[in-house]
């Protein structure tokens, strides 16, 4: 029975965008508005516009944590979402859960159209670092699956996770004298090499924020039931995801 003496869940919606948002993730907004009960999980829409992904996932964490808010939750401008995600997330009471779902690739898609064998291709690794297959989330059903790292395109993290890369990030790289106020940052861009790449490349913020969470003592977490509903919205689409529901 729902108590109604027990003070909301507060999270911030925060949008990073850089351009126009795509109409799934509009409607899908709506969606989720709509479907959370602001007596239990109190939501608040808080978009921040730039080219750097990074900074504007941090000033979604520093405005998250102005207002007070138990969470934050990123939902990208790409993104087509079930309208009980919010309620959904929140309702494991973890520190950082998302979903993951497939690229952007549509020379891939257009070929699972055409009936070729090749596999989707999801974004996010497994804890051990194999990437998560779509088989993956069908045999964990409703559990959650722990992870190496998780895109950032529906994720709820906690302000206490924030607080906790933060501090991680400024022990590791101390402000000069005199900016000893400044924080850290959760977000940020990294240098990483594998036995795959001649050359150090950049990593996304995605894997550089859930790399420090997990040296800051935190796991990672992807809601296996829910990703299964998510899409990530290209320019094209071939019918492969529709509605939440794969056909």
């Amino acid at each position: 029975m729902l108590d109604l003496n027990k003070k909301p869940i507060s999270v911030v919606i925060g949008t990073p965008t850089s351009g126009e948002n795509k109409m799934a993730y509009t409607l899908s907004l709506a969606g989720v508005m709509g479907h959370t009960n602001p007596q239990v999980v109190r939501p608040q829409l808080v978009p921040c516009a730039g080219s750097n992904i990074a900074e504007n996932q941090n000033c979604l964490a520093d405005k998250a944590e102005e207002m007070g808010a138990d969470y934050l939750l990123l939902l990208e401008t790409d993104m087509a979402v079930p309208p009980h995600a919010l309620m959904q997330l929140v309702s494991h009471g973890v520190d950082i859960v998302g979903a993951v779902y497939a690229f952007k690739d549509h020379d891939l898609l257009a070929s699972l159209y055409r009936g070729e064998e090749r596999p989707l291709r999801l974004m996010g690794h497994k804890l051990g670092g194999e990437p998560i297959k779509i088989e993956d989330l069908f045999e964990a059903g409703d559990s959650l699956v722990e992870m190496n790292y998780i895109p950032m395109g529906l994720t709820l993290i906690s302000t206490k996770a924030i607080r906790a890369v933060r501090a991680l990030m400024k022990d590791r790289f101390p402000p000069p004298a005199g900016l000893e106020h400044k924080l850290g940052p959760a977000f940020y861009h990294a240098i990483a090499y594998t036995e795959e790449h001649p050359r150090g490349f950049i990593t996304t913020t995605d894997s550089a924020f859930c790399h420090a969470a997990r040296e800051a003592g935190l796991k990672v977490w992807c809601d296996a039931r829910l990703s299964i509903g998510v899409e990530h919205v290209g320019d094209m689409n071939f019918g492969l995801v529709s509605g939440g529901k794969l056909v």
